[in-house]
Protein backbone atom coordinates (compact mmCIF):
# COMPACT_ATOMS: atom_id res chain seq x y z
CA UNK A 1 0.00 0.00 0.00
CA UNK A 2 3.01 2.37 0.52
CA UNK A 3 3.96 2.14 -3.08
CA UNK A 4 0.70 4.33 -3.96
CA UNK A 5 2.74 7.22 -2.25
CA UNK A 6 5.07 7.26 -4.43
CA UNK A 7 3.55 7.70 -7.75
CA UNK A 8 2.69 11.36 -6.51
CA UNK A 9 4.88 14.39 -7.44
CA UNK A 10 3.31 17.09 -6.67
CA UNK A 11 4.39 18.06 -2.93
CA UNK A 12 4.75 21.27 -1.13
CA UNK A 13 8.12 22.54 -0.01
CA UNK A 14 7.30 21.59 3.55
CA UNK A 15 6.87 18.18 2.34
CA UNK A 16 9.49 17.94 -0.22
CA UNK A 17 11.63 18.84 2.65
CA UNK A 18 10.38 15.46 4.60
CA UNK A 19 10.26 13.33 1.37
CA UNK A 20 14.02 14.43 0.39
CA UNK A 21 15.39 13.76 3.92
CA UNK A 22 13.58 10.34 4.29
CA UNK A 23 15.40 9.49 0.79
CA UNK A 24 18.34 10.93 1.77
CA UNK A 25 17.98 8.40 5.21
CA UNK A 26 17.51 5.70 2.98
CA UNK A 27 20.16 6.07 0.77
CA UNK A 28 22.73 6.08 3.47
CA UNK A 29 21.52 2.93 4.96
CA UNK A 30 21.50 1.57 1.35
CA UNK A 31 18.15 0.13 1.29
CA UNK A 32 15.05 1.71 -1.25
CA UNK A 33 13.09 4.65 0.51
CA UNK A 34 9.64 4.56 0.13
CA UNK A 35 7.77 7.76 0.07
CA UNK A 36 6.01 7.04 3.53
CA UNK A 37 4.69 11.15 4.01
CA UNK A 38 1.83 11.54 1.38
CA UNK A 39 1.37 15.04 -0.31
CA UNK A 40 -1.02 17.03 0.93
CA UNK A 41 -4.56 16.56 -0.14
CA UNK A 42 -3.58 12.84 -1.58
CA UNK A 43 -6.20 10.42 -2.79
CA UNK A 44 -5.85 7.80 -0.72
CA UNK A 45 -8.74 5.34 -2.33
CA UNK A 46 -8.80 1.83 -0.69
CA UNK A 47 -10.34 -0.62 -3.70
CA UNK A 48 -10.90 -2.98 -0.85
CA UNK A 49 -12.71 -1.11 1.89
CA UNK A 50 -14.62 0.82 -0.95
CA UNK A 51 -13.30 3.70 0.86
CA UNK A 52 -13.25 6.81 -1.76
CA UNK A 53 -12.23 9.03 -0.03
CA UNK A 54 -9.58 11.70 -1.34
CA UNK A 55 -7.89 13.01 1.47
CA UNK A 56 -5.16 11.43 4.29
CA UNK A 57 -6.57 10.84 7.40
CA UNK A 58 -5.87 14.04 9.64
CA UNK A 59 -4.69 15.90 7.26
CA UNK A 60 -5.18 19.92 7.96
CA UNK A 61 -5.79 21.67 4.93
CA UNK A 62 -4.80 25.76 5.11
CA UNK A 63 -7.35 28.23 5.15
CA UNK A 64 -7.30 28.97 0.94
CA UNK A 65 -7.56 25.30 0.23
CA UNK A 66 -10.32 24.98 2.34
CA UNK A 67 -12.24 28.58 1.21
CA UNK A 68 -11.56 27.26 -2.55
CA UNK A 69 -13.23 23.83 -1.68
CA UNK A 70 -16.13 25.98 0.00
CA UNK A 71 -16.39 28.30 -2.99
CA UNK A 72 -16.75 25.36 -5.42
CA UNK A 73 -19.12 23.92 -3.44
CA UNK A 74 -21.49 26.72 -3.39
CA UNK A 75 -20.82 27.06 -7.28
CA UNK A 76 -22.17 23.45 -7.60
CA UNK A 77 -25.06 23.59 -5.50
CA UNK A 78 -25.74 26.84 -7.33
CA UNK A 79 -25.21 24.69 -10.50
CA UNK A 80 -28.00 22.20 -9.95
CA UNK A 81 -25.85 20.52 -7.69
CA UNK A 82 -26.53 16.29 -7.67
CA UNK A 83 -29.60 16.80 -10.18
CA UNK A 84 -27.01 17.74 -12.88
CA UNK A 85 -24.43 14.45 -12.58
CA UNK A 86 -21.93 15.98 -15.06
CA UNK A 87 -21.28 19.39 -12.74
CA UNK A 88 -18.04 18.41 -10.18
CA UNK A 89 -17.48 20.26 -6.92
CA UNK A 90 -19.13 18.62 -4.35
CA UNK A 91 -17.43 19.66 -1.21
CA UNK A 92 -15.49 16.50 0.22
CA UNK A 93 -14.04 17.05 3.60
CA UNK A 94 -13.93 13.52 4.73
CA UNK A 95 -11.25 12.41 6.75
CA UNK A 96 -10.35 16.34 7.32
CA UNK A 97 -8.91 18.01 10.37
CA UNK A 98 -10.84 20.76 10.48
CA UNK A 99 -10.64 21.64 13.81
CA UNK A 100 -9.70 25.31 14.49
CA UNK A 101 -12.05 26.22 11.16
CA UNK A 102 -15.04 28.51 11.34
CA UNK A 103 -18.49 26.93 9.50
CA UNK A 104 -20.77 29.63 11.41
CA UNK A 105 -23.74 29.58 8.63
CA UNK A 106 -21.90 28.29 5.58
CA UNK A 107 -23.50 26.47 3.31
CA UNK A 108 -22.30 22.58 3.66
CA UNK A 109 -25.90 21.23 2.16
CA UNK A 110 -25.02 17.72 1.14
CA UNK A 111 -21.76 18.13 1.77
CA UNK A 112 -19.27 14.63 2.65
CA UNK A 113 -17.60 15.15 5.64
CA UNK A 114 -16.95 10.95 6.96
CA UNK A 115 -14.99 10.80 9.49
CA UNK A 116 -13.64 14.51 9.77
CA UNK A 117 -12.74 15.68 13.11
CA UNK A 118 -14.90 18.94 13.61
CA UNK A 119 -14.07 18.75 17.25
CA UNK A 120 -15.00 22.47 18.88
CA UNK A 121 -15.90 23.54 15.16
CA UNK A 122 -17.95 26.81 15.27
CA UNK A 123 -21.41 25.44 12.83
CA UNK A 124 -23.57 27.57 14.49
CA UNK A 125 -26.62 27.91 11.87
CA UNK A 126 -24.76 26.13 9.22
CA UNK A 127 -26.86 24.57 6.50
CA UNK A 128 -26.10 21.13 6.63
CA UNK A 129 -28.80 19.50 5.02
CA UNK A 130 -28.60 16.03 4.13
CA UNK A 131 -24.56 16.29 4.63
CA UNK A 132 -22.77 13.15 5.36
CA UNK A 133 -20.96 13.08 9.15
CA UNK A 134 -20.92 9.59 9.51
CA UNK A 135 -17.79 8.81 11.95
CA UNK A 136 -17.11 12.36 12.25
CA UNK A 137 -15.89 13.84 15.45
CA UNK A 138 -17.86 16.99 16.72
CA UNK A 139 -17.04 16.92 20.60
CA UNK A 140 -18.06 20.20 22.08
CA UNK A 141 -18.82 21.53 18.88
CA UNK A 142 -21.40 24.16 18.38
CA UNK A 143 -24.14 23.34 16.06
CA UNK A 144 -27.33 25.34 17.49
CA UNK A 145 -29.64 26.30 15.19
CA UNK A 146 -27.48 24.49 12.58
CA UNK A 147 -29.91 22.82 9.66
CA UNK A 148 -28.79 19.28 9.89
CA UNK A 149 -32.57 17.85 8.35
CA UNK A 150 -31.53 14.36 6.39
CA UNK A 151 -28.34 14.43 7.63
CA UNK A 152 -26.30 10.64 8.65
CA UNK A 153 -24.93 11.04 11.94
CA UNK A 154 -24.03 7.34 11.74
CA UNK A 155 -21.39 6.76 14.58
CA UNK A 156 -20.86 10.56 15.27
CA UNK A 157 -19.42 11.36 18.32
CA UNK A 158 -21.10 14.48 19.70
CA UNK A 159 -20.01 14.18 23.19
CA UNK A 160 -20.90 17.67 24.88
CA UNK A 161 -22.00 19.48 21.50
CA UNK A 162 -24.40 21.98 21.49
CA UNK A 163 -27.44 21.32 19.52
CA UNK A 164 -29.85 23.92 20.82
CA UNK A 165 -32.48 25.10 18.42
CA UNK A 166 -30.84 22.42 15.66
CA UNK A 167 -32.87 21.00 12.99
CA UNK A 168 -32.64 17.32 13.01
CA UNK A 169 -35.96 16.36 10.83
CA UNK A 170 -35.30 12.68 9.49
CA UNK A 171 -31.98 12.83 10.50
CA UNK A 172 -29.74 9.57 10.84
CA UNK A 173 -28.41 9.25 14.71
CA UNK A 174 -27.72 5.94 14.85
CA UNK A 175 -24.73 4.64 16.57
CA UNK A 176 -23.90 8.62 17.58
CA UNK A 177 -22.30 9.21 21.02
CA UNK A 178 -24.35 12.28 22.34
CA UNK A 179 -23.24 11.88 25.72
CA UNK A 180 -24.06 15.36 27.65
CA UNK A 181 -24.68 16.91 23.97
CA UNK A 182 -27.69 19.52 24.54
CA UNK A 183 -30.51 19.30 22.51
CA UNK A 184 -32.88 22.14 23.92
CA UNK A 185 -35.36 23.05 21.60
CA UNK A 186 -34.02 20.44 18.92
CA UNK A 187 -36.11 19.86 16.10
CA UNK A 188 -36.07 15.76 16.25
CA UNK A 189 -38.91 14.59 13.84
CA UNK A 190 -38.70 11.33 11.91
CA UNK A 191 -35.14 10.90 13.65
CA UNK A 192 -33.39 7.71 13.81
CA UNK A 193 -32.23 7.07 17.20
Amino acid sequence: MLTKYSQWINLEAVHETRVNSTTRLGQTLGVIALLIVAPPMAAVADEKSGNDCPYVFGYQPSKEQLQKILDRHVTWLNAGGPAKPGIKGRAVLCNLNLRGFDFSKKNLKQADLRGADLSGVNLHGANLFHAVLSNAHLRNADLGKAKLDGAVLQGTDLTAANLTGASLVDADLRYAFLYNAKLIKAWMEKTAL
